[in-house]
Formats: structure tokens, sequence, C-alpha cells
């Protein structure tokens, strides 16, 4: 699978320039620890929208790419299971776009994060991927309506990671109505798995 229509930054790369900064300061204030608060001063703000950004991005890569496809191979499309799987896709649909019209009004619709001038303002909840390996399935015509232990257990983790970036939203915006959509469905789809 090509990831060409995503615009890839490595996490390993967009750090580079902090580093160098840090370099920068360390020749300057040869004090690690004021280097170190002045860094953090300087790019908390930009860091943690980059840092959410990469994770719902490679959340929502991973559910779509990765788990989907297992649930679609083990299920079929018209299982309920698989219509949860398409309701929760949608869920975090509503929260990127939520998402990125605050961030685009917080920053009063600049074009690129004054901390990380490789990532555009619009593009920090879509296009940031952190991913390596892609996985893809071929989808059979008959389906087993069950899971392996690997595959439940990995869902099951993959369902905890949703309900901990959830709570990272949840932080900053506790009236977000597409939240108690996601995790209603988040819900549903742990009761199916765990009885699977």
């Amino acid at each position: 699978m090509s990831l060409t229509h995503i615009n890839n930054i490595k996490r390993s790369d967009l750090d580079k320039h902090i580093h160098i900064k840090a370099f920068l300061l360390y020749k300057v204030i040869p004090n690690k620890d004021v280097v170190s608060y002045i860094l953090n001063m300087v790019i908390k703000e930009d860091k943690y929208w980059v840092d959410l950004g990469y994770e719902i991005s490679n959340i929502k890569y991973l559910w779509i790419e990765y788990y989907f496809n297992i649930i679609l191979n083990s299920f079929g499309t018209s299982d309920y299971i698989t219509i949860l799987f398409n309701k929760i896709e949608l869920d975090y649909i509503n929260i990127k776009n939520y998402l990125d019209n605050y961030i685009c009004d917080k920053y009063n619709n600049i074009k690129y994060l004054p901390e990380y001038p490789e990532i555009k303002i619009t593009k920090i909840f879509y296009n940031l991927l952190d991913i390596d390996k892609p996985y893809t399935v071929k989808i059979r015509g008959i389906y087993e309506k069950k899971l392996s232990k690997k595959d439940k257990h990995m869902i099951l983790q993959f369902i905890s990671k949703n309900y901990n970036y959830i709570k990272k939203i949840e932080m900053i915006f506790t009236d977000l109505q597409y939240i108690n959509q996601i995790k209603k469905n988040l819900n549903k789809l742990l009761t199916i798995i765990n009885n699977i």
C-alpha cells in the first residue's frame, strides 16, 4: 500500500531542529537545566498539538488499515461489528474536524506551526503519520465470525489506546459532543470483542 497521499513526516526528523536549538542554546547558556526549561517554554504548546496530531493520525490509520481489515476478514461487511467500526471511524472524522477548526482559530489561521515550520496548521490532525509498516489483508468470501486470540488481544489493546487518547482530548474539551458518541461506540465494541 502506498502512503504517498500522506505528508508523512517522521517524528525523529521533525524533532531534529529542536535538538539543534538545544545545542545552540547550550553554547550560550552552558546549563542543561536552564536550556531544557527554555526549550520547554518555547515549544510546549506546539509540541502538544503535534503529539496529539501524530497520535490521532496513527490511531485513525491503524483503525482503518489494520484492525478494520482484521474485522472485515473475519466478519464481512454487513456484520454489526463491522458497522460499529464504521461508526467509530465517522466519530474520529468528526473529532478531527472539530480539532482542526479549533487549532485554525487558535493560531489565527497562520499557515505553519511556529516551532514546527514543516507542519501546516491544516495538516496537524490529518497528515502526520509515524507508522512504517502498513498492513493489508485479502478479504475472503467465507467469514469465520471469530477472531484469533492474538487478533482479539491486539484489538482490545487498541481499544484501550483509543480510550487513553479520548482522555487527552477530554482534558482540553470537556463539552465535545463527539467524545460521548465515540465512547458509547467503543463501549459497545469492547463488549462485543470480549464476548467473541
